[in-house]
Order: structure tokens, then sequence, then C-alpha cells
């Protein structure tokens, strides 16, 4: 660090009542603290990282594949959302309806609270909803559901579990989702809280300009999907159980025709031998 300086009408403007440079009146210039050497590239964006022209999205893993078209649509219409609010209904998001300016209008969020909402929690909501059921989470092997919970929905965000609740808020206070608290017994008595289910109502798809009756469409072919699947694993699992008890089989008749061999020669463990007789 190094002293520079600065034209004392310049100084004028910066002196208050609290200010460093209050105190310097008899001095026709003042001397103020700034860094030497090659001056620092300017940074895109604010102290987060945030860069309003460039909202982030979710980082999915690389093993997810294409979802049905209506959700792509839905991601797409979500990233539109974001930079014209006004075209889709779902933009209401965008305003606390709790907070009004002088003039009467609904105060408008931050672009990191829009981007938030659009960009990450909005697109992994229509990526990983199961449509059929309109619940985040997949569907298992063995066919139960395996919700994704506050968590998981961070860690494909990249941000944290708080901001994800907040998030979720804001769309639970629009209609748009539910969330069901799960808590299973103990032995002991005590109560312990499972993933809660988040549920999807149609009227997220809706106020993103998608019609009922092609999100319906997609419905019904999740369903057959899943049924498709389904009959899959089990006919794997009926296949296997088939193959097991055969295997079993033939190593019971192994052990039988060893047992009869030794049997014939009177080498038997058990102590008894087999006498061949002639008529």
């Amino acid at each position: 660090m190094q002293l520079g300086r600065i034209p004392a009408q310049s100084v004028g403007n910066l002196r208050g009542e609290n200010n460093i440079l209050s105190g310097i009146e008899s001095q026709t210039d003042a001397d103020i603290m700034h860094h030497s050497g090659e001056c620092q590239q300017p940074i895109l964006g604010n102290r987060c990282g945030h860069v309003s022209v460039l909202p982030q999205t979710p980082t999915f893993p690389a093993n997810h594949k294409k979802r049905f078209p209506v959700l792509e649509l839905a991601k797409a219409r979500l990233m539109e959302a974001y930079f014209y609010p006004l075209m889709f209904a779902i933009g209401c998001l965008f305003f606390h309806k709790d907070s009004a300016n002088k003039d009467g209008s609904y105060r408008q969020r931050r672009s990191e609270s829009r981007e938030m909402l659009m960009c990450l929690l909005g697109t992994a909501i229509a990526h990983t909803v199961n449509i059929a059921s309109m619940a985040i989470g997949k569907i298992l092997p063995n066919g139960t559901f395996s919700p994704y919970g506050v968590k998981y929905l961070a860690s494909v965000c990249n941000t944290t579990e708080q901001r994800v609740l907040r998030a979720l808020t804001v769309f639970q206070d629009a209609g748009y989702i539910t969330l069901v608290e799960r808590k299973y017994m103990l032995p002991n008595g005590e109560y312990r809280s499972e993933t809660p289910i988040i549920t999807v109502s149609p009227s997220f798809f809706i106020d993103l300009g998608i019609d009922e009756e092609y999100l319906k469409h997609h419905q019904k072919k999740q369903e057959t999907k899943e049924k498709k699947e389904a009959l899959v694993e089990k006919s794997k699992e009926y296949n296997q159980q088939q193959r097991a008890n055969q295997k079993a089989a033939k190593k019971a008749m192994k052990n039988i025709r060893e047992v009869l061999e030794k049997a014939k020669k009177g080498n038997s463990g058990s102590g008894w031998s087999v006498r061949q007789t002639n008529y």
C-alpha cells in the first residue's frame, strides 16, 4: 500500500460527522490509501457470483436421461419466464404479494431470488417430477417410489438447503406444490422424520402456458412406461428364481447320487451299508 492524493474539493464531498476525513481541515490535499501495482480486472456479477443476464441452472447427474417433451418444454419456458416474467402467469412469483411500493404496486423480488425460483429450483422440479404421480422422486426397480428431498434439490441446484426451503415456501404459497411430512415410530416410542414427499400441482405447468390435455397425454405415457418396466422387472425376478431353483435341484440330486455311491461301496459316513442280494 502507498499514499495517493485527491483534490481538496473532492474531500469536501466525502466529509461528514462520522467520516474519517472530517478531522482534516488544514490540509489543501488529503492523503488516502490505495492499492499499488497493476489494476484489477473488473469482476462480472455481485459478490455471490450472480450475473442477472447469465442465470445459473441445475447440474444433474450424467446418467439422467432426457425427460418427456412436456417436461423439457416446461424447463425451456421457465428460462423464458426469467427474462420475460409477464409472458406467463407463473411470473406472479416475481412479486411480493405482502409488500407494496408507495404507488400501491407489488414489490419485485431481487434478481437472485428470481434466478432461484425460475432457473434453479423451478427447473429442478420440472426435471425430477414423476409426471404420472406428480411427485418429485423416482420409481425404484422393485416398483416403490423414492422421493427426492430438500438435500437432493440443494445438491443439484448447487446451493444451501435453507435457500431451497425458502424457495419451496414461495412455490407452496402460490399453490404450485405441496409438502407432505412423513414420520414413523421407533421401537422406543419416539418418532423419526422421513424425506417429505413434494407433489406438484398441474397449475405449475398450466401457468407456463402448457395445455392441460398435452400434460395428461404425457401422464398416460408415463403410467404405461412404468407398467411395462414393472412387468419386465417381475419377469426378470421370475427367471432368476427359476434359475436358482434349477441350480438348487441339480445340487440336491448331485448330493443324493454321492450318498448312494458311498452306500453301495459300504463307506457311508452314517455307518450303514447296502448289501446286494441275488435271487
